[in-house]
């Protein structure tokens, strides 16, 4: 399978494919100390820590658990909607916040300025998936 695009070819549910293009573009890099990137997110490095929602599309889980984890990089998985798992969930190492609201397939609704509060007290970068809701509907920049 070729895809035009990384963020495409996660989109195609391809990460959860054997012999994906993506996971070729990765196999050179298994090992080697770096930094990793998923399209539209900051960087983050061996030894990083991420907090993402539990519920989240399942591509996102796969690129967290089968590839932010060879580089090195710790992932916790918290409940969506309670803002205190977020805050317990920190790590001196956290760098990243990833959340999905509504998320899929479930459709549970966070709390982004909850969260959002919880990430700038501990200068954690906060990632919002917004793919369900038009600005019209849900402002997570707001």
């Amino acid at each position: 399978m070729v895809f035009p695009s990384a963020g495409h070819e996660l989109a195609q549910g391809c990460l959860q494919a054997e012999g994906c293009v993506l996971q070729s573009r990765f196999s050179p890099f298994q090992g080697l100390p770096g930094r990793i990137l998923k399209p539209g997110m900051a960087f983050l490095k061996a030894g990083d820590h991420l907090v993402c929602s539990e519920s989240v599309f399942g591509s996102i889980i796969t690129l967290f658990n089968r590839y932010f984890v060879k580089f090195g990089v710790e992932v916790t998985y918290v409940k969506p909607d309670d803002v205190g798992a977020w805050e317990r969930a920190v790590k001196p190492n956290t760098r990243l916040f990833f959340l999905e609201t509504p998320s899929n397939p479930l459709a549970v609704i966070a709390d982004i300025a909850g969260i959002a509060r919880v990430a700038h007290a501990h200068g954690v970068l906060l990632a919002v998936d917004n793919c369900f809701c038009t600005p019209a509907l849900q402002r997570p920049f707001a």
